[in-house]
């Protein structure tokens, strides 16, 4: 009774102003169907081509590799750090009722994970996620668009993604795999350490009467268009173990969706491209699928997640930019061979000197 009173808006369609809750959760569900598609628009038939090929011959293999398997005080470690204040997935179960399982239903979850590892499947009904809309500050609540999607996924789903997430980071860690560029999703780095990085270099070369020339780049939709085929490939390459790229290839393919407005529910919805939004395993997926960005020898790059800066230093400021834009002739056919679109209206660029 304390809490001020949130009016709710009618959302603007193309057939007029919608109202009612359930046709509100099915328009919220279109805007979002439309996002979790690959960018069809960017091709390079050739080379997709030669990764759907690859990908196919690779997941119709038996694995040669044996599967990963976990202990019972990895999960315990994992279920003990849960946050309870969590909102639950579809199925309601919440983190507290997960802390107070008895031992025999822990030995059942053990149970079900390593058989998740052994059968390289990931259950169909962890695939489903429920999405609440929140929407944007000092936006038009009528847009569908100017609401931020969250997405709930099941408790006992995102215990497994960790068990598997440990399992891969241990593989990208020992074999250094990782390209010390990227700080997002890793532990001991952050935001504000590669600003540092940027500003020093920058304040550095000034101190020499050196100019530095950078791009900062948006990538739209980031994490919603990952292009599934592609971050297999990347795993293929890497030379992860074959029975956790045909999990991992489960774990993504054949996910759905709905969105729920007030008790309302909008129908399921299939996701065709993306990480998997609210999950503990998808950012570090998308991290992997950037980590072969180009490199070019007379510029610098850092990325936190998707955010990413091309840099250069020069004593003219004209060929500073020249080296920028060299390396950014070398991202364009990165991108296009990946399906990622850059939203040039977000882009920056500036020099320092």
């Amino acid at each position: 009774m304390t809490k001020p009173y949130a009016p709710t808006f009618a959302l603007q369609s193309d057939n007029g102003l919608v109202y009612a809750p359930a046709d509100k959760a099915n328009l919220f569900a279109d805007s979002l169907e439309s996002s979790f598609q690959p960018n069809q628009e960017i091709l390079d038939i050739d080379h997709e081509t030669m990764v759907n090929d690859n990908v196919q011959e690779a997941l119709t293999q038996a694995p040669t590799t044996r599967p990963f398997t976990t202990k019972k005080k990895e999960v315990i470690k994992i279920i003990r750090k849960l946050k309870t204040r969590k909102s639950p997935g579809p199925d309601g179960t919440e983190n507290i009722v997960l802390k107070h399982l008895p031992n025999e239903a822990i030995i059942v979850l053990l149970n079900i994970i390593n058989a998740i590892f052994k059968l390289s499947y990931f259950p169909q009904c962890w695939k489903l996620a429920k999405v609440i809309n929140i929407p944007k500050p000092n936006k038009d609540q009528k847009m569908p668009q100017n609401y931020r999607p969250i997405s709930l996924l099941n408790s006992l789903g995102k215990v497994t993604e960790k068990v598997i997430l440990n399992k891969l980071q241990t593989i990208m860690i020992e074999n250094s795999l990782l390209i010390n560029e990227q700080f997002g999703f890793r532990g001991k780095h952050s935001t504000t350490h590669q600003l540092v990085r940027v500003t020093q270099y920058v304040t550095d070369n000034f101190n020499k009467n050196r100019s530095t020339g950078a791009v900062f780049l948006d990538i739209e939709k980031a994490f919603d268009r990952v292009w599934h085929t592609g971050l297999i490939h990347k795993l293929i390459e890497y030379k992860i173990p074959d029975s956790l790229i045909l999990l991992l290839n489960s774990y993504l393919s054949n996910r759905t969706f709905f969105v729920q407005v007030e008790d309302k529910k909008s129908t399921s919805r299939p996701i065709k491209a993306g990480v998997p939004q609210g999950s503990i395993l998808g950012p570090y997926l998308f991290s992997i699928f950037m980590n072969d960005i180009p490199k070019h020898q007379d510029t610098n790059i850092a990325l936190y997640a998707d955010d990413t800066v091309v840099y250069a230093s020069s004593t003219k400021p004209r060929q500073s930019i020249i080296y920028v834009q060299r390396h950014m002739e070398l991202l364009q056919d990165w991108f296009t061979k990946w399906k990622i679109k850059v939203n040039v209206t977000k882009c920056e660029s500036i020099v320092f000197f």
